[in-house]
Parts: structure tokens; sequence; C-alpha cells
């Protein structure tokens, strides 16, 4: 199944967005908010909302107590 495409103007707008929060200092009060919001379940499930929108899949598996992790 292919993944919904999106309109080429909210495309830009989100790509413009994103580079414009790319440009703040890692320590301003901006990208600290929304890290400590993301940081929740509730954040969380917004991320995995919006991928699913996407057409992608999201899960979530125990990592192995062991070295030398890999996926494929």
């Amino acid at each position: 199944m292919d993944a919904p495409t999106m309109p080429d103007e909210r495309r830009r707008l989100l790509l413009r967005a994103a580079h414009g929060f790319l440009q703040l200092e890692p320590r301003a009060p901006e990208p600290r908010l929304l890290h400590r919001w993301l940081d929740t379940w509730t954040g969380l499930g917004l991320v995995v909302v919006g991928v699913e929108r996407q057409g992608l899949r999201f899960s979530l598996s125990p990592i192995a107590e062991v070295s030398g992790r890999r996926t494929s």
C-alpha cells in the first residue's frame, strides 16, 4: 500500500516550519518545551498517529540486554 501523497503547498509549509525550527539554538526554550511534551505517552501517541496517517506502521519492542543490537 502506497503512502498517501501530501499536497505540494502543505509539504512546502511543513518543510519551511521544520527548517525554521532547526535554526533555533539547542538551549532555546522552544525546543526544550517541545522535547518535554514529546517525552510523554501523549506525545508518543501523537507521533504514532502522524506516522500511521502517512501510511506507515509504527511498533515498539523490548530491547534485549545484549550489546550489538541490529535491526533489519
